[in-house]
């Protein structure tokens, strides 16, 4: 694979992209409304679905950001990267993303390219069908109702985590979200940065959130990759 694609080649497959799945009146905003909408949605209700949870019931949480991130990271590192029955619209989608944003031209050049950093809303759906709810049906047979929810409840936070995260790594530095968390998000922004290096996109850092799976997986960057 050439990792060295050509600033005018990458330009030119974006105005192709934006053409093909971008209407001229397209903005970010509704699907910014969607995604994070319909998590808090979800989220609010899991929280009023709780029924006096003990203390013992808050020890699912640290379990489920662990799980978090193994999930992040494997659903990531396969679905995304490698096609999967029946997840075919995952593997598309990324693929486009890495076509539309390399290691070399990570900014959205235009807000209408947020489209290509967030997910389809309708995968938040997929998300939970795969993630959510058979690993919190496990945990309820086992462990109680409230557990079952509070993994359920950390998952979907993770998941809106990724998409604001993921985003941020996708904004210039002097975008007015970026400027209010400088630091941060230039940590994320350099991590996914290496992600997106052709050469190793299907080696290393899957992890945008805890890069805990990527270090116990052994998947983080050992070192900058070559420009």
């Amino acid at each position: 694979m050439n990792a060295q694609r050509p600033a005018a080649q990458v330009m030119s497959a974006r105005s192709r992209y934006r053409e093909l799945m971008l209407g001229a009146d397209y903005g970010p905003g509704r699907d910014l409304a969607k995604t994070f909408g319909s998590a808090t949605a979800l989220a609010t209700v899991l929280v009023l679905m709780l029924d006096e949870p003990t203390a013992g019931d808050f020890l699912a949480i640290p379990l489920a950001i662990l799980y978090g991130t193994f999930a992040e990271h494997l659903g990531h590192r396969w679905a995304m990267h490698r096609r999967v029955p029946g997840l075919g619209r995952v593997f598309l989608e990324h693929k486009v993303h890495h076509r539309f944003f390399t290691h070399t031209a990570m900014h959205c050049g235009a807000s209408a390219d947020m489209r290509m950093v967030m997910f389809s809303p309708i995968l938040l759906g997929y998300f939970v069908g795969i993630f959510v709810a058979p690993t919190a049906a496990v945990v309820w047979l086992l462990f109680g109702w409230n557990a079952a929810v509070l993994v359920a409840l950390v998952t979907i936070i993770y998941y809106a985590s990724f998409e604001l995260w993921h985003l941020a790594a996708h904004l210039p530095a002097t975008h007015p979200f970026c400027r209010v968390f400088p630091r941060t998000a230039a940590w994320f922004r350099e991590r996914h940065r290496r992600h997106h290096h052709p050469d190793h996109q299907t080696k290393w850092n899957f992890n945008v959130v805890l890069p805990i799976a990527d270090h116990l997986l052994r998947a983080a960057a050992p070192e900058e990759p070559s420009p």
